[in-house]
C-alpha cells in the first residue's frame, strides 16, 4: 500500500472528519480512510488524545469496535485499499451491507449487487460461517463417499440436482415444462424470477455451494476452497435435461406426474407441507374456588356466678364446624383465653368484656412488610440513579455537542441503510 500523504492541520482535518460523519451517502468509505489518518499520521500531536481510538472516542463518541469496522470497509471495498473512493462495484451497498459482506469472501461479494437486501446477504454469510466451522476430520468423512463412489456426473449437474432435492417445488415447475415443451428456453425464467437469484445448495465431498444465476449466466463458488466457475444459461439448461427423466425411465417405468419424477430421481416422496394449525386448546375445567374462613369478630365472654356446663355436642359436627369456619390460629388463642380467663378478662359479674388484643391477620402483615421493604429499595436505587447521573453529567457535558452530531451522522446513514 502506498504511504498516505495529508497536509492540513488538525482543526482542518478535525472538520473534515465531521463533515464526513453528517454525509448519507458512501461517506462511511471516506470516515475509515480519515480515521486511518489519524492512525498512520502524526496529525493527533498536540490533540491531547494518545491515538486514533482516543481521538475517534473522545470526539465522536466512536467505539474500538465501529472504529475498526470503518477501517476494514476501506481497506476492503476502497479503490486501491487506502483511498477515499469507494469502488464503482460497491457503491449502493450502505454500510450495512458492507458490514456484513466484510466476512464473505471477495469472490462471491463481487457477485453481489446492491438489490440484495440486507437479510439475504446475512442468510449468505451463515452458510459460509458454517462451513468455515467445520474441522478438517468433518470433511475428510465427507469426502469418504466421493472416495469409495467417484461421481460422473460434473459439478454443476451435482448442484441443481442438489437443489431440486431441497426446493422440490421448483423440481415439479421444471419437470412439468419440459414434459409439456419441445423448446426449453423458458426453464430461465422459472430458474430465475428476479432478476439475480441465489442459490445454496450442500454437495457430498463438496461442502455448500453458492450458485449465483444472473441474465448472462450463473456463477458457481465452492464455499470451503473459493473455487469458483462460470457457466453459461446453455449449460444450466441441460444440467436440468441430464437430470429429469422426462418420458419413460430406465426401468421402463412412465412418469405422468412430476411427483413420480421426483420419487424416481430422490429415492423418496416429496414431503406433504403440513399447515399450520393452531395448538390444541386444554379443555377449560372449572374448579371451584375454596371459601376463605370467616373470620370472626372478638370473643365475647361472659362471666357467670354459677356457670352451668354445657351439654357435650356430637363430635363429627363440631370437627365439620371448626374446619370450614374456624382458622387453626383462631382455634389456639381461643384456648389460651378459656385457660387464662381469670388474668386476661375482667371479672365484672354480669357484664360483656371483649378481648383487649386486636387481632393480627398474618398475610396483611406480611403484604406491609414487603411493602416497606420494596419501598426502602427503590429509595436506595434512586439515590444510586441520581448520583451516577450527576456523576455522567458532569463527565459528558464538555462532549454534548460534539456527540449530539454523531448521533445525527448515525442517524441519517441509518436512514439510508434501510
Amino acid at each position: 500500500m502506498e504511504e498516505i500523504i495529508y497536509q492540513r492541520d488538525y482543526t482542518q482535518y478535525k472538520q473534515e472528519l465531521r463533515t464526513e460523519l453528517e454525509k448519507t451517502s458512501e461517506g462511511f468509505v471516506r470516515i475509515g480512510y480519515l480515521l486511518k489518518v489519524a492512525r498512520d499520521t502524526e496529525i493527533l500531536i498536540g490533540s491531547g488524545y494518545k491515538d486514533y481510538l482516543d481521538f475517534a472516542n473522545g470526539e465522536f463518541g466512536l467505539d474500538k469496535s465501529m472504529v475498526s469496522r470503518f477501517i476494514r470497509i476501506n481497506d476492503r471495498f476502497s479503490e486501491e485499499g487506502n483511498s477515499d473512493r469507494l469502488l464503482e462495484q460497491y457503491k449502493g451497498f450502505g454500510y450495512a451491507k458492507l458490514a456484513i459482506m466484510l466476512r464473505i469472501p471477495e469472490v462471491i461479494t463481487e457477485e453481489l449487487t446492491p438489490e440484495y437486501t440486507k437479510s439475504e446477504i446475512q442468510a449468505i454469510k451463515n452458510e459460509i460461517d458454517v462451513e468455515r466451522s467445520k474441522t478438517e476430520v468433518m470433511h475428510l468423512a465427507e469426502n469418504f463417499e466421493n472416495i469409495m463412489n467417484p461421481p460422473t456426473d460434473s459439478l454443476l449437474v451435482r448442484v441443481l440436482k442438489a437443489i431440486g432435492e431441497e426446493n422440490a417445488v421448483l423440481f415439479c415447475k421444471i419437470w412439468n415444462y419440459f414434459s409439456e415443451n419441445t423448446e426449453w428456453d423458458g426453464v430461465k425464467d422459472i430458474f430465475k424470477p428476479i432478476d439475480q437469484q441465489t442459490y445454496v445448495a450442500r454437495v457430498a465431498g463438496e461442502g455448500r455451494v453458492i450458485l449465483i444465476v444472473k441474465n448472462e449466466g450463473a456463477s458457481l463458488t465452492v464455499a470451503r476452497s473459493e473455487v469458483k466457475t462460470s457457466h453459461s444459461w446453455e449449460e444450466i439448461i441441460s444440467g436440468w435435461a441430464e437430470i429429469m427423466p422426462v418420458g419413460n425411465g430406465e426401468d421402463g417405468h412412465t412418469f405422468i406426474k412430476a411427483e413420480d419424477a421426483y420419487e424416481y430421481i430422490y429415492g423418496k416422496p416429496i414431503e406433504e407441507e403440513k399447515p399450520e394449525v393452531a395448538p390444541v386448546q386444554p379443555k377449560r375445567v372449572e374448579v371451584p374456588k375454596k371459601s376463605e374462613p370467616k373470620k370472626e369478630a372478638p370473643k365475647k365472654v361472659i362471666k357467670e356466678p354459677d356457670p352451668v356446663e354445657a351439654e357435650p355436642a356430637d363430635d363429627s359436627d363440631e370437627e365439620t364446624e371448626r374446619q370450614c369456619c374456624d382458622p387453626e390460629p383462631e382455634e389456639v388463642e381461643d384456648a389460651g383465653l378459656l385457660k387464662n380467663e381469670e388474668s386476661e378478662v375482667e371479672e365484672v359479674k354480669g357484664e360483656i368484656v371483649e378481648n383487649e388484643e386486636d387481632e393480627v391477620d398474618p398475610r396483611g402483615q406480611l403484604i406491609v412488610n414487603v411493602q416497606i421493604t420494596i419501598n426502602r429499595a427503590k429509595f436506595r436505587i434512586n439515590e444510586e440513579v441520581d448520583r451516577v447521573n450527576k456523576r455522567q453529567q458532569i463527565q459528558t457535558q464538555n462532549l454534548f455537542m460534539c456527540r449530539q452530531e454523531l448521533k445525527k451522522a448515525i442517524k441519517e446513514i441509518e436512514e439510508v441503510i434501510k
